[in-house]
């Protein structure tokens, strides 16, 4: 503690070398996270030495490369780190059992081969060494995603714990509470808020974060563009898919990374691939349990749902596809299906990109112009035959989506677009 203060009155060099950065970096977010767990110092030392690192990580914001090196760490050590247990992270099941419908099989335990070699090839510690790490999303030519050669995930939880990183146990002796977990995540995810506007530029500093998640989710350096491809390429990409929809339902600290990017409008559009691959999961899982009924899988109706809720607050969709995450309930596994189609192929003609947002003067709040309900119609069509055919359960959203909204667009008003999103996201 007196050290720190020191540093916060002295202040940090403007002038120092990325190695320095570098070091300085992962000292400051150890010490954050050590702290952050470590419920038996006591509260008014534990609160200041969070405050005085959160100040200190500012600093080194100004430095050259300092905030991509500040959300690498902090990304890695809430997912790829034993400190993930402490925020609800973890493996939760296999998520090819969304497609297939089948329970996932239980995990094998690590092998001493796997364990030996999460201690000896550890690139990231080996990189350390040198002083040097890639600071800017590169690609997997550039950047090992894994950090170990021949194993999967970083080391895990265990690595960190025999590396005396968290405790002395293995991950899963530690037990948290669930609302112990979503306070640390709301802990780390403000900080992460809060050094992406120390930057200076805040709507830079939100982009670096949103690059620095699909550079640690998505596993492929191919298709992580913003446009969205025709429906049948999600064969393609199929595995990688999976692969980043078990990480997001694994780490709960990344949903809410992705709705805080999706409130800071356009920074989610980076992200595109994130959100692309848990909708092509769910397209896949949805089709191929066509016959079966809805509330078997109440996993993916949760993970729809999620996705859905996203892309509203992000304003992928129009509010009135949005709209499909609160009436739900009354789709089958079919015409949910055709109704997220419909939504894949909006986003392919209309790709959310940065340049579709626009900032509205009077309030400086950034907002995304669909047009008149004709302009999107086709889209919706499907979604409103649904709902005439359950009038009975949805007739106060069918009025206000489908009826007094194209009744004020035929008398020459216009929608204000945030009116219909904060009825979806349950704000107004």
């Amino acid at each position: 503690l007196n050290v720190l203060t020191i540093l916060r009155i002295v202040g940090i060099n403007t002038k120092l070398r990325i190695s320095h950065v570098h070091r300085l970096c992962h000292c400051f977010v150890q010490l954050y996270f050590s702290t952050l767990i470590d419920k038996e110092m006591d509260s008014y030392d534990r609160d200041k030495i969070l405050h005085l690192s959160e100040l200190l990580m500012s600093e080194l914001c100004d430095q050259r490369f300092g905030l991509q090196i500040l959300l690498r760490f902090l990304l890695e050590a809430s997912v790829n780190s034993a400190y993930s247990v402490y925020l609800g992270g973890g493996t939760k099941g296999d998520v090819n059992s969304m497609v297939t419908g089948k329970p996932a099989n239980p995990p094998n335990p690590p092998s001493s081969t796997n364990i030996k070699k999460a201690d000896t090839a550890k690139l990231f510690r080996e990189n350390l060494k040198f002083g040097s790490m890639p600071v800017q999303p590169l690609g997997s030519s550039t950047v090992f995603h894994a950090g170990i050669i021949g194993g999967r995930g970083g080391g895990g939880k265990n690595a960190v714990a025999r590396r005396g990183g968290v405790g002395t146990t293995v991950a899963g002796e530690v037990e948290t509470c669930a609302e112990t977990e979503m306070e640390l995540r709301e802990h780390v995810t403000g900080v992460l808020l809060r050094l992406c506007r120390a930057c200076g530029d805040e709507d830079e500093g939100y982009k670096k974060l949103a690059l620095q998640l699909v550079e640690m989710v998505s596993p492929d350096i191919m298709y992580n563009g913003i446009p969205w491809p025709e429906e049948e390429f999600i064969k393609v990409t199929m595995e990688r898919d999976l692969d980043i929809t078990r990480t997001l339902e694994s780490n709960p600290i990344l949903w809410n990374l992705l709705d805080l990017l999706a409130r800071h409008k356009p920074a989610l559009s980076y992200c595109s691939v994130l959100v692309r691959g848990v909708m092509s999961v769910c397209i896949s899982h949805w089709q191929s349990t066509a016959a079966s009924r809805l509330a078997n899988y109440p996993a993916q109706i949760s993970l729809t749902q999620r996705v859905i809720t996203l892309m509203g607050v992000g304003q992928f969709i129009p509010g009135h596809l949005a709209l499909v995450a609160q009436v739900i309930h009354i789709l089958d596994p079919a015409q949910l299906n055709c109704i997220l189609v419909d939504m894949w192929n909006y986003m392919r003609s209309n790709v959310p990109g940065p340049s579709s947002y626009s900032v509205c003067h009077e309030t400086g709040q950034v907002y995304r112009n669909f047009g008149t309900y004709s302009d999107f119609k086709p889209y919706c069509d499907r979604l409103r035959m649904v709902m005439l055919a359950n009038l009975e359960k949805v007739a106060d959203l069918f009025k206000i989506y489908f009826v007094d909204s194209v009744k004020k667009e035929h008398l020459g008003g216009t929608i204000q677009p945030t009116v219909l999103q904060n009825h979806v996201n349950g704000t107004s």
